[in-house]
């Protein structure tokens, strides 16, 4: 998102989407990496794509680098927790409508005046748990400074180049 701006384009900041899971869900660790096309993988080794990643779970690990004070932790942290909160109940409501579509789909016969609007309401969820994320991700964005956005930029760059590139001797 704004990574990509630093890391790839939209930053999910509690983390990554959950695989096997709905479309558009994710775990706890709102961030998003920026610009890089393709999927990534966090710590847990879950895939998410390159515009959903933990971007302020990013900036709280890198805090020290970034430079952030006190509040600014303490700010980003409570988007972390009130997103991650967030996050639990919209998926929760995509899980309940995809358990009510499968019954729908269960029927002898389907009845799409019935599944059409249920498909429609989890695309309805799904784009609003994102938007949340987004919305969130620019919150957090807004906590730091110019400086600390290039620095984050950086450390972006350096995390899409892999393990090694820290040890490239280009820091």
């Amino acid at each position: 998102m704004w990574i990509g701006l630093a890391l790839p384009a939209t930053a999910q900041m509690m983390g990554p989407p959950v695989q096997g899971g709905p479309i558009g869900t994710q775990g706890p660790g709102v961030m998003g990496p920026g610009t890089r096309p393709g999927p990534m993988v966090g710590r847990e080794g879950r895939r998410w794509s390159s515009h959903e990643g933990p971007l302020i779970s990013i900036m709280l690990d890198h805090a020290r680098e970034l430079g952030l004070t006190p509040d600014q932790e303490r700010k980003l942290r409570d988007l972390r927790t009130e997103f991650a909160k967030e996050s639990v109940r919209r998926t929760a409501d995509i899980r309940v409508a995809e358990i009510e579509l499968a019954s729908l789909l269960e029927q002898d016969r389907w009845d799409l005046t019935k599944i059409e609007p249920k498909v429609k309401q989890i695309a309805a969820l799904q784009g609003d748990l994102r938007l949340a994320r987004i919305k969130t991700l620019a919150a957090g964005r807004e906590v730091l400074t110019a400086e600390q956005v290039e620095k984050l930029k950086q450390i972006g760059h350096r995390m899409r180049q892999g393990p090694g590139a820290a040890s490239s001797g280009r820091e």
